[in-house]
């Protein structure tokens, strides 16, 4: 949304609910059969991947200013460097902590088993779904969106 906000374009979002498995529906897999979001849709042209997405915006829409440098500039460089670093992030790591990786807690925190991936029983940590719920999408913190740019590139 950042992307095509600073490109100065005009867009819809629609708004996808991760928590009740909303990126599973039927019309977004047929946009994206691995279930993922955010997804883009410039007419009948379809991206997936943050990345991917933010490179085609910047590609393929020429108002506002450019969003990646050239690789050429010491600019360009430093912010390659920094994706690449970046896109090595475990990022569902990150959104599920040690709650799916207990292994990876450096305390001594530990988690009933049906609450840790290995104990493949997820009912304790469902019943707090609706507790996230409130607090995330509130804020819009996993309210993820599938956009559909307007204008014609």
């Amino acid at each position: 949304l950042l992307a095509l906000s600073v490109k100065e374009t005009d867009y819809d979002v629609s708004n996808v609910d991760v928590f009740s498995g909303g990126q599973y529906e039927p019309e977004l897999m047929s946009l994206n059969p691995e279930g993922q979001v955010p997804i883009l849709k410039d007419g009948e042209q379809v991206v997936t991947d943050s990345e991917k997405i933010i490179e085609y915006i910047d590609r393929e829409i020429t108002t506002g200013p450019i969003l990646i440098p050239s690789v050429q500039t010491k600019e360009g460089k430093e912010i390659a460097k920094w994706r690449k670093m970046l896109g090595r992030v475990k990022v569902d790591i990150l959104t599920t902590g040690i709650v799916m990786y207990p292994e990876l807690s450096v305390s001594e925190t530990k988690f009933p088993r049906n609450m840790t991936a290995d104990g493949k029983c997820f009912h304790s940590l469902s019943l707090n779904c609706d507790i996230h719920r409130i607090i995330f999408c509130r804020n819009q913190v996993f309210n993820v969106t599938c956009l559909q740019i307007h204008s014609t590139i």
